[in-house]
Formats: structure tokens, C-alpha cells, sequence
């Protein structure tokens, strides 16, 4: 998976407010995943800096998949809740094409 800056923040965040939910810390979530604490305050954050540049934390399907399992919830959801999932992906392009088209939606409910 390839986040942009942006993304990853997005999903750090995602993933560090469903650790914070079950009152887990990062050690335990690290150990429950098989990596450093360092690691998953990376992926929390989105990325770290290595020599004064910032690197993307860009987490592999595998450690995300762990990550989820640990968090009790499925890469899917967690993907999904920072709108990065391939659904909310066109459903955003679809939004993004008809609002360049002028096409405008207009709320009709009470």
C-alpha cells in the first residue's frame, strides 16, 4: 500500500485512536504484532523523521492485517473509517467528477 503523507496521518490516527479505545498501550500493541514500540508510534504518526527528512509510514497488507487483528476489527474497517478504502476512494471520485462536470447536489428531505 503507497499513502501519501496525508493518508498515512489519516490512518495513524485512525489506528492510534482504536488502540487508545481498548485501553491498549503501544508495547502491548507492538508485542501483539511482533514489532518494535518505535514502529507502531511510526505507523500512529504517520511516518517519522530519519535524518531530517520525513519518511512515509506506508504499513505492508501483512502488518496491517495484525495491527487490525489486534485491534479486534479487519484491515477493511480500519482502512474504511479513514476514508481509504476503495469505496470511499470512488465514491470521492465520483463526487470529484460531477462537481467538475457543475453538476451540484442538492439536499430534497425535509
Amino acid at each position: 500500500m503507497k499513502l501519501t503523507e496525508a493518508d498515512a496521518k489519516t490512518l495513524g490516527g485512525v489506528i492510534r485512536r482504536q488502540r487508545e479505545g481498548l485501553g491498549m498501550s503501544r508495547s502491548k500493541l507492538s508485542h501483539a504484532i511482533g514489532r518494535d514500540p518505535s514502529s507502531i508510534q511510526a505507523y500512529e504518526q504517520g511516518g517519522k523523521k530519519v535524518y531530517g527528512t520525513w519518511i512515509v509510514a506506508n504499513p505492508q497488507e501483512e502488518v496491517l492485517e495484525a495491527i487490525a487483528k489486534a485491534l479486534l476489527t479487519t484491515p477493511e474497517a480500519l482502512l474504511d473509517e479513514a476514508g481509504l478504502s476503495e469505496d470511499s476512494e470512488t465514491a470521492g471520485s465520483e463526487a470529484e467528477a460531477l462537481a467538475a462536470s457543475g453538476v451540484r447536489a442538492v439536499n430534497i428531505s425535509g
